[in-house]
């Protein structure tokens, strides 16, 4: 059965593809809830309806229009819709519109969000992380892992529940123009082991990581299995753009019409009830695991300042310090050595100030300017 209102599916939590790639080894952590009393109690006071709303995730901005916040209230109240997912915006702004929807909804809201480099990929004057491809010349992977921590302290501390990161994509395709930058490189293993790190990081704090591209945008060519292999493997929580085995939809148009559409499907016996249920209880699972039971109204106070604390700021030069590679190193002419026998200049052309550049330089051997 096919849903017009759908533009495209996101998120597979229960990653039932798992036994098409390899034999899954850990479950992902929410699954054991799915019996729990608040998930009991949850799932049986929704009406068959609500239960399909809980699979429905809409998305929202929060540097949209007062008529964008009229939309989501409708649907919040009318659909009891499981999610948002934010894009582009203001942390405070979004605070706000989060602290009221959460009052509003029947069930807690998961709050989802793209944030591959952070908080800032997002929302404007707070630190980013590095790009993904900065990354991958990281020799020490447990750093990786600190900022996947990091990454989920800022996504806690803003009313998020779920990190659309990180990219799994391996970037072995010249012809294919998205990953790029986006990816931790091109070669699989090193790309496995780094999506491990991030994604262990964001779920032993607490956050929801899926991951992506399955199976596309990634290698357009030759799709490179390895990195989603090691993440179902060991405890992955989901998987953006699968093609089977989806549990929630995202990006709905029009949630009243769709639910609708799956209510009449289940009518017709095209889809059953019991799947509907199942699903549902695992967003349920997932909610109690992000700790939506004791859903709490964000602090919007200093928000933004706290999203960009001095410590994220120096892990992210640590991140940037050890990403540094020496390509080409002739005459093995690096590091400079005899430096009390050498005497250094620095040029700067255009510039009439001491250039950073040349402030470092002198933290490290006096220079001539």
């Amino acid at each position: 059965m096919r849903f017009k209102s759908i533009t495209y599916i996101l998120l597979a939590l229960l990653l039932q593809v798992a036994s098409r790639l390899c034999a899954q080894e850990i479950d992902p952590p929410f699954l054991k809830f799915t019996n729990h009393p608040w998930v009991d109690s949850v799932f049986n006071s929704l009406s068959p309806e609500e239960k399909i709303g809980q699979l429905i995730w809409i998305d929202a901005y929060s540097n949209n229009d007062i008529g964008q916040i009229i939309w989501l209230n409708d649907v919040i109240k009318k659909a009891g819709v499981g999610g948002i997912v934010f894009f582009e915006g203001c942390a405070g702004r979004q605070a706000e519109m989060l602290n009221y929807f959460q009052k509003i909804s029947k069930v807690p809201l998961i709050i989802a969000e793209d944030g591959e480099w952070g908080q800032g990929m997002r929302f404007d004057g707070v630190v980013k992380f590095p790009y993904r491809m900065t990354l991958g010349a990281i020799q020490n992977d447990s750093l990786i892992y600190l900022m996947g921590k990091t990454v989920a302290e800022q996504f806690k501390r803003a009313g998020v529940h779920i990190n659309i990161a990180p990219v799994a994509d391996v970037n072995n395709n010249s012809l294919n123009p998205v990953i790029d930058y986006r990816s931790f490189g091109e070669n699989p293993e090193n790309v496995s082991r780094k999506t491990l790190m991030y994604m262990n990081g964001l779920q032993d704090n607490g956050i929801i990581s899926a991951a992506k591209h399955f199976p596309e945008p990634g290698d357009i060519g030759l799709l490179e299995l390895t990195p989603f292999r090691s993440l179902i493997n060991t405890g992955g929580t989901g998987i953006m753009s699968l093609k089977a085995g989806l549990d929630v939809l995202e990006s709905v148009d029009d949630p009243v019409s769709t639910i609708k559409e799956i209510s009449d499907g289940i009518k017709k016996g095209s889809i059953s009830q019991d799947v509907i249920d199942e699903k549902c209880r695992k967003v349920l699972a997932a909610k109690y695991w992000a700790g939506l039971y004791r859903c709490a109204s964000i602090i919007e106070e200093k928000l933004q300042e706290d999203l960009s604390p001095a410590t994220t700021k120096a892990i992210i030069r640590e991140l940037y310090a050890n990403a540094l590679t020496v390509l080409r190193n002739e005459n093995d002419i690096l590091p400079v050595r005899n430096l009390e026998k050498t005497r250094l200049a620095t040029i700067s052309i255009n510039n009439n100030k001491t250039t950073f550049f040349q402030y470092r330089i002198s933290k490290y051997q006096p220079a001539d300017k």
